[in-house]
């Protein structure tokens, strides 16, 4: 039921149920998309501006845009984040891509963002706030054009990174001394691979410090068959990304490795910080095609297997580099653009107590680096995880399963929830007669 919620309110259903400019992805519902509100303009909100490049342009050809609030306080530092939301990565999930993940046209002229976009007391609330829209469906590293069902489609990620950088470089942000690069989901991955490419172009124009801030960006690299590597051989090819040389060098016989941070972190030459979670609900659903609450056996076995694969990989990607990870025991997928940046902290060992934002400012003045990470080995186990309702939280070991019968319920329950979104979604769309693909709830049920 919280999932069909979840749906319905994702659907941005404004203006009298006006659902042309309705969005849906699978990153929903705590699976990757940021949390964005309307409200009177204030000083804090971010206002919509076009990109100039013209070869900058999202799916359908429309110009590709970003959303700015300058700084507060005679701030000089800049904190620069790319929208997730997915890809798309052959002519089928292309086909069934929301409108507003491949499009510009319905931009809202303002967002108010919170967690580490607000005005509040951390690191960052005074620095200049740029949020570009994702509207390229390729992890922001597509250099490509093709025709999917006869309409041209342009996977040109790359293209509007560079363009967005030297935008803000010929104007607001030419001044600065520090920027701050991140984004989360496909946002977080995408500023990763592009992150010293963006670095070199803001050093070689400003004496500012350039560093990376990535949420939900971690993909452990599992054995076949695992649908994230599928979609990562076939978005090679669709997209022709643009990835940093020296990895791709050195996978040249599979580079699309290199789009998995533990193969290429070594290869990123720029300090970074990661947030993520240890249960991640876009890899569970997506990769483990689990759905929360978990019943069977084996399922837990896979979502466990995912924990220990986390912790491992990121224990040793960056245990000698200059990096920071900060890694709860939460479930959920991007944390930063929610109050999760401010109270979810670290339950047990040394860094007991730290948070997101203390984190980043440890990590701002070079204090810490390396894992910052809960033991206490249970979904939902660190302090304030707040993603997933109680109600809906999976049992804490395999001793507190339910009884078959409940199993058998869980499993009702789940075909009820996908019914009920596909009649909530006719509905809505009888009513606004919207496109079938501007609303897309069957990623929830059917990952």
């Amino acid at each position: 039921l919280a999932q069909v919620f979840c749906c319905l309110r994702h659907a941005k259903v404004w203006n009298k149920l006006d659902i042309a400019s309705a969005e849906f992805s699978g990153e929903h519902c705590g699976m990757g998309q940021s949390r964005m509100r309307r409200g009177p303009l204030q000083n804090s909100d971010l206002v919509l501006t076009q990109v100039a490049d013209p070869r900058a342009v999202c799916n359908d050809g429309s110009p590709s845009v970003f959303w700015m609030s300058p700084p507060w306080s005679g701030s000089r530092t800049w904190h620069v984040f790319f929208e997730g939301g997915s890809a798309c990565w052959d002519e089928q999930s292309c086909a069934f891509r929301s409108f507003g993940r491949t499009s510009s046209t319905e931009a809202d002229s303002m967002l108010r963002l919170g967690g580490i976009f607000s005005r509040t007391d951390h690191a960052l609330a005074n620095a200049g706030k740029v949020f570009v829209k994702y509207c390229s469906s390729d992890s922001w590293v597509g250099n490509s054009s093709t025709v999917i069902q006869g309409v041209p489609w342009h996977f040109r990620g790359k293209q509007i990174v560079s363009a967005v950088v030297d935008q803000l470089l010929r104007s607001e942000m030419h001044t600065a001394d520090l920027v701050v690069v991140g984004g989360c989901s496909a946002g977080g991955r995408g500023a990763l691979y592009n992150l010293d490419d963006i670095c070199d172009r803001i050093t070689a124009s400003t004496k500012a410090k350039c560093i990376g801030l990535v949420d939900a960006a971690w993909w452990p690299l599992f054995d076949d068959p695992s649908p994230l590597n599928k979609w990562s051989r076939m978005g090679w090819e669709l997209w022709q990304p643009q990835m940093p040389p020296s990895c791709v060098l050195g996978n040249a016989d599979d580079p699309w490795r290199c789009f998995f941070a533990e193969i290429l972190l070594p290869h990123v030459q720029t300090r970074v910080m990661f947030t993520s979670v240890l249960f991640d609900s876009f890899q569970i659903m997506n990769n483990g095609g689990i759905v929360v609450p978990v019943q069977l056996s084996e399922e837990w076995d896979w979502i466990l297997s995912l924990r220990d694969t986390m912790e491992a990989t990121v224990k040793a990607a960056v245990h000698k580099g200059p990096h920071t990870v900060f890694l709860s025991s939460c479930y959920g997928h991007c944390m930063q653009d929610s109050d999760m940046f401010f109270n979810t902290s670290i339950r047990t060992g040394v860094f007991r107590g730290y948070t997101m934002n203390t984190t980043l400012s440890s990590f701002l003045h070079s204090e810490v680096r390396g894992v910052v990470a809960d033991s206490c080995g249970r979904m939902e186990c660190s302090t304030v995880c707040d993603v997933v309702p109680a109600s809906i939280s999976p049992p804490r070991t395999l001793g507190e399963m339910e009884t078959p019968s409940s199993a058998r319920f869980v499993v009702a329950s789940s075909g009820f929830v996908f019914g009920a979104c596909l009649v909530a979604t006719k509905l809505l769309r009888s009513l606004s007669k919207a496109p079938r693909d501007h609303l897309d709830c069957g990623a929830v049920a059917r990952p």
